[in-house]
């Protein structure tokens, strides 16, 4: 008897320090990890989301913003933009400003452009400050995962004008 209650000792005496350190590990993970959800520390499960709409200041962003969310109502409508001529990489054009947000982020809101009825005066150079005259149309943009409408400005005119 004696042998077996030796034996179930040193049993014990390597079991508890394996179960302690495994149950003291668990609390201190999920303290750890509660602690990440606190809104304290920037982590909220609760954070509403933002309206950038809210966030724009400017009232060429918030027009161009408002045609994005809303083109369908635009498409076929002439609309009129005092806004920045701007060039890509890939030879795609846009009309757009960028804008500093109340949250001091800052965003560009702008617009597909397509030059193909008028050309594009040799005056004008990417940023230069422009107005332009067009017709929103709807086209289809292209993403690695998916595809989806989006407006594009046809422009029928373009004049290179002061900053505003």
């Amino acid at each position: 008897m004696k042998l077996k209650n030796k034996i179930n000792v040193k049993k014990s005496l390597i079991v508890f320090p394996i179960v302690f350190v495994l149950l003291i590990s668990s609390v201190v993970g999920v303290l750890s990890f509660t602690s990440l959800l606190n809104p304290e520390n920037g982590a909220s499960t609760s954070d509403k989301p933002v309206d950038i709409k809210e966030l724009i200041n400017d009232k060429t962003a918030l027009e161009i913003f408002n045609i994005i969310q809303n083109f369908n109502n635009y498409v076929d409508k002439e609309i009129t933009l005092n806004a920045q001529f701007l060039k890509f990489d890939n030879n795609e054009y846009s009309i757009g400003v960028e804008s500093k947000l109340k949250n001091d982020e800052e965003m560009i809101f702008d617009i597909v452009a397509d030059f193909s009825e008028i050309g594009i005066p040799k005056d004008i150079s990417d940023s230069d400050w422009v107005e332009v005259k067009g017709v929103i149309k709807s086209v289809k943009r292209q993403h690695e995962d998916h595809e989806h409408d989006a407006p594009k400005l046809v422009v029928q005119s373009i004049k290179k004008v002061d900053k505003k």
